[in-house]
Protein backbone atom coordinates (compact mmCIF):
# COMPACT_ATOMS: atom_id res chain seq x y z
CA UNK A 1 0.00 0.00 0.00
CA UNK A 2 1.46 3.80 -1.11
CA UNK A 3 1.49 6.43 1.14
CA UNK A 4 -1.22 8.54 -0.99
CA UNK A 5 -3.89 5.31 -0.70
CA UNK A 6 -3.14 5.11 3.09
CA UNK A 7 -4.10 9.25 3.12
CA UNK A 8 -7.01 8.63 0.85
CA UNK A 9 -8.40 5.96 2.82
CA UNK A 10 -7.36 8.09 6.14
CA UNK A 11 -9.77 10.80 4.43
CA UNK A 12 -12.54 8.71 3.45
CA UNK A 13 -13.06 7.23 6.98
CA UNK A 14 -12.70 10.82 8.68
CA UNK A 15 -15.61 12.81 9.86
CA UNK A 16 -16.70 15.78 8.09
CA UNK A 17 -18.29 17.83 10.71
CA UNK A 18 -15.88 19.13 13.16
CA UNK A 19 -15.42 17.82 16.71
CA UNK A 20 -16.55 19.07 19.67
CA UNK A 21 -14.24 17.32 22.36
CA UNK A 22 -11.63 20.00 23.01
CA UNK A 23 -15.39 22.24 24.12
CA UNK A 24 -16.46 18.94 26.35
CA UNK A 25 -13.28 18.56 27.60
CA UNK A 26 -13.49 22.59 29.34
CA UNK A 27 -16.64 22.09 30.39
CA UNK A 28 -16.13 19.09 32.44
CA UNK A 29 -12.94 20.50 34.03
CA UNK A 30 -14.85 23.79 34.75
CA UNK A 31 -17.49 22.01 36.60
CA UNK A 32 -15.28 19.79 38.31
CA UNK A 33 -16.34 20.19 41.65
CA UNK A 34 -19.95 19.68 41.68
CA UNK A 35 -19.93 16.94 38.84
CA UNK A 36 -17.58 14.68 41.40
CA UNK A 37 -20.55 15.31 44.00
CA UNK A 38 -22.92 14.27 41.07
CA UNK A 39 -21.21 11.11 40.63
CA UNK A 40 -20.77 10.26 44.31
CA UNK A 41 -24.31 11.10 44.84
CA UNK A 42 -24.96 8.49 41.39
CA UNK A 43 -22.99 5.98 43.10
CA UNK A 44 -24.84 5.84 46.02
CA UNK A 45 -28.19 5.66 44.70
CA UNK A 46 -27.06 2.73 42.43
CA UNK A 47 -25.66 1.11 45.27
CA UNK A 48 -28.67 1.58 47.55
CA UNK A 49 -31.51 0.51 44.92
CA UNK A 50 -29.18 -2.73 44.99
CA UNK A 51 -29.40 -3.43 48.12
CA UNK A 52 -32.93 -2.73 48.58
CA UNK A 53 -33.71 -4.76 45.29
CA UNK A 54 -35.92 -1.80 44.37
CA UNK A 55 -35.62 -0.47 40.66
CA UNK A 56 -34.88 2.85 39.29
CA UNK A 57 -38.41 3.14 37.84
CA UNK A 58 -40.04 2.30 41.49
CA UNK A 59 -37.80 5.11 42.44
CA UNK A 60 -39.01 7.85 39.74
CA UNK A 61 -42.69 7.07 41.14
CA UNK A 62 -41.89 7.34 44.60
CA UNK A 63 -40.40 10.87 44.05
CA UNK A 64 -42.87 12.00 41.37
CA UNK A 65 -40.19 11.85 38.45
CA UNK A 66 -39.77 10.23 35.08
CA UNK A 67 -37.76 7.41 34.82
CA UNK A 68 -35.66 8.93 32.45
CA UNK A 69 -34.99 11.64 35.09
CA UNK A 70 -33.66 9.34 37.38
CA UNK A 71 -31.59 7.45 34.49
CA UNK A 72 -29.77 10.74 33.86
CA UNK A 73 -29.10 10.90 37.60
CA UNK A 74 -27.34 7.73 37.82
CA UNK A 75 -25.15 8.71 34.84
CA UNK A 76 -23.87 10.99 37.21
CA UNK A 77 -24.03 14.13 35.46
CA UNK A 78 -27.00 16.17 37.11
CA UNK A 79 -27.00 19.27 39.00
CA UNK A 80 -29.43 18.23 41.38
CA UNK A 81 -31.51 20.84 43.34
CA UNK A 82 -31.66 20.25 47.56
CA UNK A 83 -35.35 20.13 46.42
CA UNK A 84 -34.46 16.67 44.26
CA UNK A 85 -31.82 15.12 46.93
CA UNK A 86 -34.36 15.96 49.65
CA UNK A 87 -36.80 13.55 47.81
CA UNK A 88 -34.77 10.62 47.01
CA UNK A 89 -32.81 10.74 50.54
CA UNK A 90 -36.70 10.19 52.14
CA UNK A 91 -37.62 8.04 49.32
CA UNK A 92 -33.90 5.64 49.89
CA UNK A 93 -33.93 6.44 53.63
CA UNK A 94 -30.61 7.15 53.41
CA UNK A 95 -28.91 10.77 53.37
CA UNK A 96 -26.46 11.82 50.18
CA UNK A 97 -25.30 15.38 51.63
CA UNK A 98 -24.35 16.63 55.15
CA UNK A 99 -24.97 19.95 56.08
CA UNK A 100 -22.84 20.87 59.26
CA UNK A 101 -24.36 21.42 62.54
CA UNK A 102 -27.54 20.66 60.75
CA UNK A 103 -28.69 20.09 64.87
CA UNK A 104 -27.06 22.91 66.51
CA UNK A 105 -27.44 26.61 66.84
CA UNK A 106 -26.37 28.44 63.91
CA UNK A 107 -22.47 29.64 63.75
CA UNK A 108 -22.33 33.66 65.50
CA UNK A 109 -22.93 36.19 63.65
CA UNK A 110 -18.90 38.21 63.07
CA UNK A 111 -18.34 40.10 65.46
CA UNK A 112 -20.28 38.34 67.67
CA UNK A 113 -19.29 36.97 71.76
CA UNK A 114 -18.16 33.25 70.94
CA UNK A 115 -17.48 32.41 74.55
CA UNK A 116 -19.11 32.09 77.97
CA UNK A 117 -18.89 35.61 79.59
CA UNK A 118 -17.57 37.53 76.62
CA UNK A 119 -18.96 40.80 75.83
CA UNK A 120 -18.45 42.86 72.62
CA UNK A 121 -20.59 46.00 71.71
CA UNK A 122 -23.13 45.24 69.36
CA UNK A 123 -23.93 47.02 66.17
CA UNK A 124 -27.39 47.28 64.27
CA UNK A 125 -25.42 45.35 61.92
CA UNK A 126 -25.52 42.38 64.45
CA UNK A 127 -28.56 43.21 66.34
CA UNK A 128 -30.56 45.73 64.73
CA UNK A 129 -32.57 45.82 67.95
CA UNK A 130 -29.78 46.64 70.16
CA UNK A 131 -27.85 50.41 69.85
CA UNK A 132 -24.67 50.30 69.19
CA UNK A 133 -22.18 51.10 72.25
CA UNK A 134 -24.77 48.41 74.29
CA UNK A 135 -22.77 45.44 75.80
CA UNK A 136 -24.83 41.82 75.56
CA UNK A 137 -23.07 39.56 77.34
CA UNK A 138 -23.16 35.44 76.67
CA UNK A 139 -23.91 32.61 79.16
CA UNK A 140 -24.51 29.20 78.42
CA UNK A 141 -26.81 28.94 81.19
CA UNK A 142 -30.52 30.25 80.78
CA UNK A 143 -29.66 33.69 82.37
CA UNK A 144 -28.78 36.72 80.82
CA UNK A 145 -27.01 39.58 81.80
CA UNK A 146 -27.65 42.61 79.41
CA UNK A 147 -25.67 45.65 80.22
CA UNK A 148 -28.22 48.78 79.52
CA UNK A 149 -26.51 51.86 78.11
CA UNK A 150 -29.82 53.64 78.48
CA UNK A 151 -30.00 52.79 82.55
CA UNK A 152 -26.67 52.26 82.99
CA UNK A 153 -27.00 48.88 85.02
CA UNK A 154 -27.23 45.27 84.59
CA UNK A 155 -29.90 43.41 83.74
CA UNK A 156 -30.66 40.03 85.10
CA UNK A 157 -33.40 37.60 83.59
CA UNK A 158 -34.25 34.06 83.08
CA UNK A 159 -34.96 32.57 79.69
CA UNK A 160 -34.15 32.85 76.20
CA UNK A 161 -32.88 36.85 75.64
CA UNK A 162 -32.66 37.99 72.16
CA UNK A 163 -32.31 41.47 70.89
CA UNK A 164 -35.72 41.83 70.72
CA UNK A 165 -36.19 41.47 74.39
CA UNK A 166 -32.86 43.86 75.05
CA UNK A 167 -34.79 46.17 73.10
CA UNK A 168 -37.90 45.32 75.11
CA UNK A 169 -36.25 45.89 77.99
CA UNK A 170 -35.17 49.39 78.14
Amino acid sequence: MTEKTVYEKMAALASKEVSGWLEDAKWRIENEGWLKHSQYIALTILRTLRAKKMSQKALAERIGVSPQQISKIVKGGENLTLETIAKIESALSISLIEVPFRNEEPAPLPGSPEKKGEETDKTSAHYPAVHAGEKVAVKETTEKKVWSAKTGSVDSRKGNKTAKDVHKAR
